[in-house]
């Protein structure tokens, strides 16, 4: 098990928090494997800084933080093969779920696509601080 510290952008942190979107969307150029941890830094791409507690700009040690865990990981095989088929994912012990709109919505968003980048995952993810 590793921990990685990632930024997060702002605008997805709320909904992690909240448990309203339960997965991201990474590069695996970390070798994610379930049981990670991801320290999630709310970040705003838009100044290039982190964010605080009070959506001020601050160094990244006092950036608002989510403490996630891993809990399955879904490659791009995955994801782009059941891009139409039925209304979501769910892990081999089916224990996580995730909407396939959610997942879509974020890739056309963020991406620009609607299939998962090449060397990209779905991680699904489940905060626990």
């Amino acid at each position: 098990m590793k921990t990685h510290e990632l930024k997060l952008d702002v605008k997805y942190f709320d909904d992690i928090k909240n448990g309203k979107k339960n997965f991201e969307i990474r590069k695996n150029d970390r070798n994610y494997q379930v049981g990670d941890i991801l320290d999630l830094k709310a970040w705003d791409p838009s100044s290039a800084m982190y964010v605080g507690e009070y959506n001020e700009c601050v160094h990244h040690y006092h950036a608002k933080t989510l403490k996630v865990k891993v809990v399955s990981i879904f490659k791009p095989k995955t994801i782009n093969a059941k891009k139409y088929l039925g209304r979501g994912y769910r892990d081999e012990n089916y224990s996580v779920y995730i909407p396939n709109d959610d997942v879509f919505k974020t890739l056309r968003e963020y991406f620009d696509t609607d299939r998962l980048p090449v060397g990209y995952v779905v991680l699904g993810i489940e905060v626990f601080q």
